[in-house]
């Protein structure tokens, strides 16, 4: 099916990636006053798997022509029996060994595509750890198949008969899917053109991480204001609104372009069939001065409304289809997955508790709430460890954090452009540059990109000519910038502020240049800084001086020998930055 086409690229590109599965585990104590029985949830599990044939298909590859048969009685997966109960820590092996079965990858041909462990802990605790790859099960249809289990499992401890089964019919699933229409791309296309500068906090794209960077925070519900829970939207679209708005406000953009799954599930078979429906697609919220979270929860919920009819399109497709795609490799910004189902489920009068082990592959960063709880929201934020380093993950942890909570327990009338989005070190230090103070400047100074300066001279770079008061670097919305975000140079005097024409991050130690505004352009999807390529350029051989066109994303180059202006074009040419443009001529600009 369309929606199982990505993961089978994804892993082919990647054949020894373990990124493209899911896991979960689930914890079944004593029922009825009987403890767990090993060999009833093995019994139960071998039902459950008998009536999913969308787990237990077989993938065969014939010279790329790709087909999934389902899996013969005698060829369904073998299911696992370990005993920890012995172990001096059983609790800690058990995770320790999830972790090892996490780490190996599927082989997607004419193999088993799911693995089960069921895992004595103790005498009143059993786990059944599942595997599965993503492209025959997704969080919805492992939903449905957890349900299941329990159905079974309770009804042979009590010497019952199983409820009737309630899966759907997976062939007509198969022979009913609905398939993308070209009107379906046109309409992801429109909704794209002319999206924001920048999408998201990472600089550059990277393979999808097998094991992302992981933290996860709560949300008492008692702690959330009621005008959220009362507002007669879906919370669902309150948690979207709150990370399009932190991703606005800390990028210094005015909207946000995030990822939603999609679980496509709108007719009856598609709703109770256990199988892989699930597309992740955009949603784009604008986030004006005076937006409020009830405001950007109503766009959300718009949002998605607008776009349900058209989330048959491949996710993969759009990279093909979507020109700012194609040029950056992004479709959308951070990935928000609310998944409403119980962390327990009840049959019966019988309970067993849930567990993610495993979210599928994160490309860049992926902000996961679980709101099945009576008591508390738990938020998952996973990072792509080629993209974020460990103090990167933290900071953004711990900025979402305070902002999450900012917005739930305050009047979903507040406007969010008065919560905070730094972390306590960054406004530490932000405060110290604001009211640091220096002698008058007396002569410009000369200044190295990435050369770490204090205030006085950066004010002496800018020719600044009254005493110096302060100092902010603030991005495009007048915000402080984040640890390691570009910013512009605002200098506090006396007499007020100046607004300056150079760029300069901030970090615990101090400020860091980074060149001027008016040479930097966004092109491809990146910042480029044109005046650093300009003093690259204008030291290469047989150049004599090399400028920043104002006009348009270019370098001209005056040449030594004007007679070899073209043989100095193509030498340097392959030396820019993509989208760089060159312009050899015989006289400066």
């Amino acid at each position: 099916m369309h929606s199982q086409l990505g993961m089978r690229d994804a892993q082919s590109a990647h054949p020894d990636s373990p990124g493209f599965q899911v896991g979960f585990i689930c914890w079944f104590g004593s029922i009825d006053g009987i403890p767990p029985d090993v060999g009833m949830l093995v019994a139960a599990m071998e039902r459950t798997l008998a009536e999913t044939p969308a787990l237990t298909v077989r993938l065969h590859d014939d010279d790329g022509s790709w087909t999934q048969v389902p899996a013969e009685p005698d060829d369904r997966p073998n299911i696992v029996v370990v005993d920890l109960s012995q172990e001096p820590d059983p609790l800690a092996a058990f995770y320790s060994r999830v972790d090892s079965v996490s780490e190996q990858s599927f082989e997607l041909a004419d193999t088993a595509l799911i693995r089960v462990e069921v895992t004595a802990i103790d005498a009143t605790t059993v786990a059944v750890a599942g595997w599965a790859h993503h492209i025959v099960v997704d969080g919805y249809g492992a939903g449905l198949f957890r349900t299941r289990l329990l159905q079974h499992y309770v009804s042979l401890l009590r010497g019952h008969p199983s409820p009737p089964g309630f899966f759907g019919d997976f062939g007509e699933l198969v022979r009913t899917e609905r398939t993308a229409q070209p009107t379906d791309i046109d309409y992801w296309v429109s909704l794209l053109a002319d999206p924001p500068r920048r999408v998201t906090f990472a600089e550059h794209t990277s393979r999808r991480a097998p094991r992302p960077r992981r933290s996860t925070i709560t949300i008492a519900r008692d702690a959330i204001d009621v005008g959220h829970l009362d507002s007669g939207r879906p919370l669902s679209a309150t948690l979207l609104a709150i990370v399009s708005a932190w991703t606005a406000l800390l990028l210094g953009e005015d909207e946000a372009v995030i990822g939603v799954p999609r679980h496509n599930r709108s007719t009856p078979v598609e709703r109770t069939t256990p199988s892989m429906m699930m597309t992740e697609l955009p949603i784009r919220v604008a986030v004006p001065v005076d937006a409020t979270t009830a405001s950007l929860a109503v766009e959300c919920h718009s949002a998605l409304i607008c776009g349900r009819p058209h989330t048959c399109v491949r996710p993969e497709d759009l990279h093909g289809a979507v020109p700012s795609a194609w040029r950056t490799g992004r479709v959308h910004g951070p990935s928000v997955n609310v998944q409403p189902f119980d962390l327990v489920h009840e049959f019966g009068g019988a309970s067993m508790r849930w567990e993610l082990t495993n979210f599928g592959p994160i490309a860049d960063m992926t902000i996961v709430f679980m709101t099945g709880s009576d008591d508390q929201i738990a938020v998952e934020i996973l990072t792509n460890p080629d993209l974020y380093t460990e103090v990167a993950h933290d900071r953004h942890v711990e900025r979402l954090s305070t902002f999450i909570h900012q917005c739930v327990t305050r009047e979903p009338h507040t406007p969010v452009i008065e919560h905070q989005i730094l972390t306590a070190d960054e406004i530490e230090t932000h405060e110290s540059l604001r009211t640091c103070h220096g002698d008058r400047p007396r002569e410009e100074a000369a200044l190295s990109r990435g050369q770490n300066l204090s205030p006085a001279a950066l004010a002496s770079a800018a020719s600044a000519r009254s005493p110096l008061s302060g100092l902010l670097v603030l991005n495009s919305r007048g915000r402080h910038v984040a640890f390691g975000e570009v910013g512009r140079v605002t200098l506090l005097g006396p007499t007020g502020s100046t607004h300056t024409d150079l760029l300069a991050s901030v970090h615990p130690d101090g400020v860091t240049y980074h060149g001027r505004h008016s040479h930097r352009r966004f092109i491809r999807g990146h910042w480029v800084d044109l005046g650093a390529v300009a003093d690259e350029v204008g030291a290469e051989d047989g150049v004599l001086s090399a400028d920043v066109d104002p006009t348009r994303p270019s370098i001209v180059v005056v040449p030594v020998d004007p007679a070899r202006a073209e043989d100095l074009t193509r030498a340097l040419r392959p030396k820019l930055p993509r989208g760089v443009r060159i312009d050899v001529t015989d006289r400066a600009r």
